[in-house]
Parts: C-alpha cells; sequence; structure tokens
C-alpha cells in the first residue's frame, strides 16, 4: 500500500468508491456515520488536512474574542509596516 497524506487518500476514495462491492460501501458508511452522529462532530480542516471538531472550533473563536477585546491583536496597518522588514 502507498503512503499517503490525508488528502490523497480523501482524493484515492472519491475516485474509487463506485467501483467497490456493496459491502465495502455499508461498511464506510457505517464508519463514517458513526464519527459523524457524535456530538462533536469534524467541522472543517486546517491548512494540513487535520480535522477540527465542533468544540475546537468554538473554543477557538472564543479565544480569538477574548484577545481582540484585551486588545491582543495587530492592525493590518502595522502587519503591512512590520513585514517590510522581514
Amino acid at each position: 500500500m502507498k503512503e499517503m497524506d490525508i488528502n490523497e487518500k480523501r482524493k484515492y476514495i472519491q475516485k474509487y468508491l463506485q467501483e467497490v462491492d456493496e459491502n465495502t460501501v455499508n461498511e464506510l458508511y457505517a464508519k463514517v456515520y458513526s464519527v459523524m452522529d457524535k456530538s462533536d462532530p469534524v467541522v472543517g480542516f486546517n491548512p494540513f488536512g487535520n480535522p477540527i471538531n465542533k468544540k475546537q472550533f468554538v473554543d477557538d473563536i472564543i479565544m480569538a474574542e477574548s484577545e481582540i477585546k484585551n486588545g491582543d491583536f495587530i492592525t493590518l496597518e502595522r502587519l503591512k509596516k512590520e513585514s517590510k522588514a522581514w
């Protein structure tokens, strides 16, 4: 079996899904359904293809809002100025 990252595996599954037998489709469906039916479903993926679940997503938003309220952020103008020194 070839080593693949998560995105390559997803593409591979999509490409060959129509060719596998009914038992395999049923097994895949049951597995995906059991994962998605949990109370903390995957709601997205990070730039590396790793899943982000709902709880983590909400926690990240709450933390970002707190940082904004506390003034812990950088403006676009300041970022542009600082990036010129890179």
